[in-house]
């Protein structure tokens, strides 16, 4: 075959073969699911709101998702807070909700389920799968992100920005 059938279509790049072209374009070009560590405001205002923050008033047997604590409980360990504030603060210093840098992600879901076992003390559940589904998102292609200086370097441009003194 000719090096022509093996040009990747949206950046020219020719590949040794089908396989490369593969490669090249499931690294490049397509998008992936990631998993991000999630914060007090991705609970609060995704998935898993239903179950901390709910609309209506929880009933009696409403269970942490993240570790099956009875909110009732909640209220014993934290007497001096609400029971909105006291769900707040058990995310905060039960599972270290915030603790983790904000860019910190995982490309594939169990290393997301160990690090939330073995960070956040999150056990399995009924609503382990909830928990991963709300870190869930979806990352552009890399060519699009932090690729695009390697893309124009490799056209010949120069991928530093170019400094002028005045």
């Amino acid at each position: 075959m000719a090096e022509e059938d093996y040009r990747c279509e949206p950046c020219g790049i020719y590949c040794r073969d089908d396989a490369d072209a593969k490669r090249h374009e499931h690294v490049w070009h397509s998008s992936r699911d990631i998993w991000l560590c999630p914060t007090i405001g991705d609970i609060q205002s995704g998935p898993l709101a239903a179950y901390f923050f709910p609309i209506d008033q929880p009933a009696e047997d409403a269970a942490c998702p993240l570790c099956s604590v009875l909110f009732t409980d909640l209220a014993k360990l934290y007497p001096k807070l609400d029971d909105w504030a006291a769900r707040v603060k058990h995310l905060e210093v039960d599972h270290e909700v915030g603790k983790c840098q904000a860019a910190r992600r995982f490309l594939q879901s169990g290393d997301m389920l160990l690090h939330l076992a073995n960070t956040h003390s999150v056990s399995l559940s009924d609503y382990t799968g909830e928990v991963i589904d709300s870190c869930k998102r979806a990352e552009p292609p890399f060519a699009e992100t932090a690729g695009r200086p390697f893309l124009e370097a490799a056209d010949g441009a120069d991928p530093t920005p170019t400094q002028t003194n005045t």
